[in-house]
């Protein structure tokens, strides 16, 4: 009886069953088979593995030395693992059985349990800063929800989440570098986290992230998505991150612990001029920080409305920090900045033009404006341009705070431009308001009695024109 090479395991047998495994065998002049048994196969090498018989082998151990080796199950149904010569399905590893800590879990095996996590590595992705791991990142994308991105440097022509995707990596040890394309958000709860994006050597783009709505795409808007945590960095031609509502609404998107560095406009919205169907609307903003750019956040065309920023940081940009472009209707109305913060300023104007109903409030320090002629500041209060006619309502926010405030109807690039009356409404200043440093309203001065007779009309006249001249409202 012919007998394969077979060799010892591990668990101290000296041989297989003697015939085991054999297609067949002869005895004398009579012909019969061995049918396929629930032991592993012993070979040298995985090719020695691909040329079983899959129909009588179903387990092999592929040894590496005389003592380390590597299971193997074949599984028909699977194409993922070492493809046999001949015959459909695959050679997989068969690890012992994964059991989870607590009562009621339940055991399954560590292929199970290992593909519950995808990486972009499974799919070939070298993240070596010089391969290009475009496929790798479709095909995951493809594959699975949630992919992970472990530490490195991925190159990629682009990225798309077409709607229930989310790519995480590991903070800043993970870089893609984008090629001739953006991160782009398309439909609904996608999910970009933890990690930098960054615009490769060589290349151009228009943007970094963008977030878009195409009649072409069968989703009906481009919202719940989420930015999380993210560094954003390109050169002065490409926008870090720009919301693009050509054909469709974009809205209720969330931007959270956001950092750009040189780009040309960290934050840009666009839509169609006049089109009020297409529009970008209620985006959340949190803990912004934009820094040497062009234009910090730029409203460039068409309805975006209700967007709210809770902590925006910018600085060292070169042209305007915020641009509400008021050249054009509705390019910014509604706008929230809470907690906006400007410093190394180096530009034209902090900001620029107006967005009907928006409010800016400082963080009790900065300052807001600026042009040629010199700073505005602003803070802390809160701004409301609140009619077409330009009428603005401000809110003293900290009295303890000195704040100076200038209007010009020469210097049309600001949102206190003199083009409608000014009021200020329900106001409480402790130290005073002051005229060129003369205090002209203030703490109420003491009464001056009422004349009762000709005697007394003189001195109760000039104690009053007295008091007039304190508070600056006539010359000394």
């Amino acid at each position: 009886m012919t007998i394969r090479n077979i060799r010892k395991n591990l668990a101290g047998m000296e041989d297989l069953l003697a015939g085991v495994g054999q297609e067949s065998q002869t005895r004398g002049n009579s012909l019969y088979t061995i049918g396929k048994i629930d032991m592993p196969y012993a070979v040298q090498t995985e090719l020695a593995m691909q040329e079983l018989d899959v129909a009588l082998f179903t387990r092999a151990r592929v040894y590496s030395d005389t003592t380390t080796y590597i299971d193997y199950i074949y599984d028909s149904a699977d194409t993922t693992g070492i493809l046999p010569i001949e015959g459909s399905g695959s050679w997989i590893r068969d690890e012992d059985d994964f059991l989870q800590a607590g009562t009621g879990a339940v055991s399954r095996t560590h292929q199970d349990k290992l593909r519950e996590s995808v990486s972009v590595k499974d799919f070939g992705a070298v993240g070596d800063g010089v391969t290009d791991d475009t496929s790798a990142f479709v095909a995951a994308f493809a594959a699975a929800s949630s992919v992970f991105v472990p530490a490195g440097t991925y190159l990629a022509d682009y990225l798309y989440l077409n709607g229930s995707v989310a790519l995480h990596g590991e903070g800043e040890a993970t870089t893609i570098k984008l090629k001739t394309d953006a991160a782009v958000f398309k439909g609904q709860h996608n999910t970009i986290r933890e990690l930098e994006l960054d615009l490769q050597a060589g290349f151009t783009l228009t943007e970094m992230v963008r977030y878009e709505t195409l009649t072409a795409d069968a989703y009906t808007i481009t919202s719940y998505n989420v930015l999380e945590n993210v560094l954003l960095s390109g050169d002065a031609t490409v926008d870090a991150i720009k919301f693009n509502a050509i054909d469709k609404p974009c809205l209720w998107n969330y931007l959270t612990n956001i950092t750009i560095r040189l780009c040309n406009s960290g934050i840009r919205f666009y839509a169609p001029n006049g089109v009020a169907t297409k529009y970008n609307n209620s985006m959340f903003f949190t803990n912004i920080d934009i820094h040497t750019c062009v234009k910090g956040v730029y409203f460039e065309d068409g309805f975006n409305d209700a967007n709210i920023f809770n902590g925006l940081d910018i600085g060292n940009c070169s042209d305007i920090e915020i641009d509400f472009n008021s050249a054009v209707a509705n390019s910014a109305a509604r706008t929230i900045l809470n907690g906006y913060m400007s410093w190394d300023f180096v530009g034209s104007s902090r900001v620029s033009g107006y967005g009907a109903g928006s409010i800016i409030q400082g963080d009790g320090t900065t300052r807001l404006l600026a042009n040629t002629a010199g700073d505005y500041s602003l803070t802390p209060l809160l701004l409301e341009r609140n009619d077409a006619a330009g009428s603005i309502f401000m809110k003293f926010l900290n009295s303890s705070k000195s704040i100076t405030l200038g209007i010009d109807a020469g210097k049309s690039g600001s949102p206190l431009a003199s083009n409608g009356p000014f009021y200020a409404t329900t106001c409480e200043v402790a130290a005073g308001y002051k005229h060129s440093g003369v205090q002209v309203i203030g703490a109420q001065a003491a009464a001056v009695a009422n004349a009762t007779d000709a005697a007394t009309v003189i001195t109760q006249l000039n104690d009053l024109l007295a008091k007039l001249r304190t508070h600056g409202l006539i010359a000394t």
